[in-house]
């Protein structure tokens, strides 16, 4: 899991010497998932484009464009991510494309001081509505205050959707237990606006 508080020392840091490092410590796993919370985002999104412009036969790579990605309370530039996220969806795969999801609140009070001081809006801050990852609309679980930032640590609905990517490798459309309505080519999912559970937001094939 990235660290949001070690996040700014590290991001200029990202190398390959440091994710061939990941790679033996994850080595042999079944399933790989990584979570990267607030800045740490800015870090996953750095590595996954520095992956992307190596061989797909190098481990380092490969460990990233298999791995489930999740964002939590992402904060990262918007522009930034959505173009990594883009080339990611782009490259050839010879399997099912992993799981790339994105938790967003409206209400996240750390991400409107963020936007405010990068003069850019956050990934996590607002509904993306894109064909390359899911977008999950956690507003409901989360809170104005800046202890809310980790909401999706602190939510059991949250946790139990997350539950759900790592140990079983759901995607969203498998995860849906309600109505939904077509937006474009993407099907938003949503509840009664108090629901504390996750809305989705995925892409229709």
């Amino acid at each position: 899991m990235c660290s949001s508080c070690s996040a700014a020392c590290l991001l200029r840091r990202v190398d390959r010497r440091r994710l061939e490092a990941v790679c033996n410590v994850v080595q042999g796993c079944k399933r790989l998932a990584i979570v990267a919370h607030s800045m740490g985002s800015r870090i996953l999104t750095a590595a996954l484009d520095k992956a992307l412009a190596m061989s797909t036969a190098t481990e380092v790579a490969h460990l990233l464009r298999t791995a489930t990605l999740v964002f939590a309370a992402a904060d990262v530039g918007r522009r930034e991510f959505v173009r990594v996220m883009k080339e990611d969806a782009a490259q050839p795969s010879d399997s099912s494309r992993p799981l790339r999801i994105v938790y967003f609140s409206s209400y996240d009070a750390a991400l409107t001081l963020s936007t405010f001081i990068n003069t850019e809006g956050r990934a996590g801050s607002r509904l993306l509505l894109e064909d390359s990852f899911e977008t999950i609309d956690a507003s409901a679980s989360s809170g104005r205050h800046f202890s809310k930032h980790g909401y999706w640590a602190q939510s059991k609905p949250v946790l139990a959707d997350l539950r759900s990517v790592i140990i079983h490798g759901h995607a969203a459309h498998q995860r849906l237990r309600r109505n939904d309505n077509t937006i474009g080519t993407l099907r938003h999912c949503s509840c009664h606006p108090v629901d504390p559970r996750p809305h989705y937001v995925i892409h229709r094939p």
